[in-house]
């Protein structure tokens, strides 16, 4: 093998073993965060549900069920970015 070229496949090698070394932590951090997002999920889901239940029989006003569902909405996208952030590592 040509110098130049064990030098460039050495370089590489470098940069993949760093690249490596910085995705380790941002996957890490990022597994609990996905699973207490899983919990608030459905914990939001339950919510809107009743919400909504509470709603048919006149109990709730419609602004309780705007805001299930924006606090729905709100950790549905927390959760794209996390695993967005999880599959780019």
């Amino acid at each position: 093998m040509v110098p130049a070229d064990q030098d460039k496949k050495g370089r590489v090698a470098t940069t993949l073993r760093g690249s490596v070394v910085t995705q380790v932590p941002t996957i890490a951090s990022s597994r609990p965060q996905i699973a207490r997002t899983v919990d608030l999920l459905a914990s939001d889901q339950k919510n809107l549900k009743l919400t909504q239940r509470m709603l048919e029989v006149r109990t709730a006003a419609k602004s309780g069920v705007l805001i299930a569902e924006s606090r729905l909405a709100s950790d549905q996208t927390t959760m794209s970015a996390l695993l967005t952030r999880a599959a780019a590592a």
